[in-house]
């Protein structure tokens, strides 16, 4: 199958593209080709409409998996416009010029569109995001899905080691416990964490899948405290240096929602079962990076 990954040279674009090596890979960037990876790149700026609209034109792949996106929720509150164009225009032209070239597209979308006040979420929840990039994400959902053929992923908080910014929170937390560098980590702040190359090989499974809208948690609810001492545990090293704090003891640029952990019955049907965390941990903590 020709696939066209959007965001190619980002986190999620890099475990996309290794797991899925078996197939015609179209990978685009903006401003580093993907590292290391095998498939054929294009240099696209996406936040112009003209020229992500030619790309697909030109590559006219049979399915689109769009991982691009201002996913940084305090960029997006400094950012507004950028956001919208990334995560609400982009998927809306992504949406429609899959539909004029034949072609599906799986859009990638996230937790951050619920409050956190009533978790954990289905598919049926009620959205209800707190924040820009929460609304703008929500707002790309709906573009993607008011076409019948297109798929949406949300994605819970993604870790591992592929990632090219070097920022997701797994590193962070495997950087610290090698220093002994104080680590803050919120105790009262949860999600249900899933690996890069679990979040990929669900993609696989569901290149196929009925249309609509997906969970994709991983497989245990966990603060971000916790998710850093089951990584401790998982390398062998001395947590002492993680510090627990509460979100109300650090300020943020974009408001925090407390509790985004996701379940899916739908997902589990498909044929996605995730591995158990701890495994997860440990795979990603022993495979090289780039």
């Amino acid at each position: 199958m020709k696939i066209l990954i959007s965001g190619a040279s980002g986190f999620l674009g890099n475990y996309c593209i290794k797991t899925l090596s078996a197939h015609e890979i179209i990978a685009q960037y903006f401003t580093k080709p993907p590292a290391n990876m095998k498939s054929e790149t294009v240099q696209c700026d996406l936040k112009n409409e003209q020229a992500a609209r030619r790309l697909i034109q030109s590559v006219r792949p049979e399915l689109i998996i769009n991982c691009a996106a201002c996913a940084r929720p305090d960029i997006c509150e400094k950012n507004p416009e950028l956001s919208k164009i990334m995560n609400a225009k982009l998927p809306e032209i992504l949406a429609e010029e899959a539909l004029r070239a034949g072609s599906r597209l799986i859009h990638i979308s996230t937790d951050n569109v619920f409050s956190g006040q009533n978790a954990p979420y289905n598919e049926e929840s009620k959205p209800a995001p707190v924040n820009i990039y929460g609304r703008d994400k929500l707002a790309g959902e709906k573009n993607v899905l008011a076409y019948s053929a297109h798929l949406v992923i949300r994605m819970p908080l993604l870790f591992g080691c592929l990632d090219p910014a070097g920022t997701n929170f797994f590193l962070a937390i495997i950087s610290n416990l090698k220093s002994k560098a104080a680590l803050d980590c919120f105790t009262d702040e949860y999600r249900t964490p899933l690996s890069g190359m679990e979040a990929a090989r669900a993609i696989k499974i569901l290149l196929n899948a009925s249309p609509g809208l997906y969970h994709c948690p991983g497989p245990e609810r966990i603060s971000r405290y916790d998710f850093a001492l089951l990584t401790g545990k998982a390398v062998n090293m001395n947590t002492d240096n993680i510090k627990p704090v509460k979100q109300s003891e650090k300020k943020a640029v974009s408001p925090r929602p407390p509790d985004l952990s996701m379940h899916s019955l739908k997902i589990s049907k498909a044929g996605f079962s995730p591995l158990p965390l701890y495994d997860q941990i440990t795979r990603e903590s022993s495979c090289p990076e780039g």
